[in-house]
């Protein structure tokens, strides 16, 4: 499951789905001790992508991607096209 933070988590533990989730002070925690920047977080992200993608995994998003994106979910959703993963989006 992917989508905005707030709600693709919600949909995925209702649906039992599987997503990968760090709180938003998390994430900049781990940004800033790190000193991985946007780049390393995304390549954070990205691992994850990969590991669903080679599971097999099928790809639901929670948000559309068009009206409401964020900047990862927005990577999230071109690297899966870049890849050529197709995904379901909720209605």
């Amino acid at each position: 499951m992917l989508g905005r933070s707030g709600t693709y988590e919600r949909v995925a533990t209702q649906r039992g789905s599987t997503f990968f989730h760090t709180s938003e002070a998390r994430w900049s925690e781990v940004e800033q001790m790190c000193g991985v920047g946007k780049k390393g977080m995304w390549r954070i992200n990205q691992a994850f992508l990969d590991q669903q993608i080679a599971a097999g995994k099928s790809f639901v998003l929670a948000n559309n991607p068009i009206t409401d994106g964020g900047y990862y979910f927005a990577k999230e959703v071109a690297y899966l096209a870049m890849k050529g993963v197709s995904y379901v989006v909720l209605k």
